[in-house]
């Protein structure tokens, strides 16, 4: 089950309350059984990341998608690293390329590309080659 969160930065920590309730509400609907994820639709920043991550992670999230803007790659690389929720992103990238600034800053932990953004299904089809040719350290 995936659902967007409405609240973010400019509502502050009422948002914040209301966002935690809103997974609180789903997560006692479906039980533990089943996936939740979420979507902060580029709504957030990093600090208003940061601080929402700790208050989700008792649900359970299978991930947290597009926390915050597309270009912010750093942001999402520091969100990976800093709390246990899965990261999500990579929607709005255009070209093989973004989706390599992602893989190198391993900044999310799950890749997601939208096919009529990246140029239908050529594109992503060489997304599973481009890893081999990263060299990761």
């Amino acid at each position: 089950m995936k659902l967007r969160f409405s609240w973010g930065p400019v509502d502050g920590a009422e948002g914040m309350q209301k966002n935690i309730a809103l997974v609180r509400t789903v997560r006692e609907t479906v039980g533990a059984g089943i996936d939740i994820m979420t979507d902060a639709y580029m709504g957030w920043n990093l600090d208003y990341a940061k601080r929402m991550l700790p208050l989700l992670e008792k649900f359970n999230l299978r991930w947290l998608e597009e926390p915050v803007i597309p270009d912010d790659i750093q942001g999402y690389a520091e969100l990976k690293r800093f709390g246990r929720i899965p990261i999500a992103g990579g929607e709005h990238e255009h070209t093989l390329f973004g989706f390599r600034e992602l893989i190198e800053a391993r900044a999310v932990d799950y890749i997601q590309f939208d096919t009529n953004r990246v140029g239908g299904l050529t594109q992503p089809a060489r997304l599973p080659h481009s890893p081999r040719r990263i060299r990761f350290q």
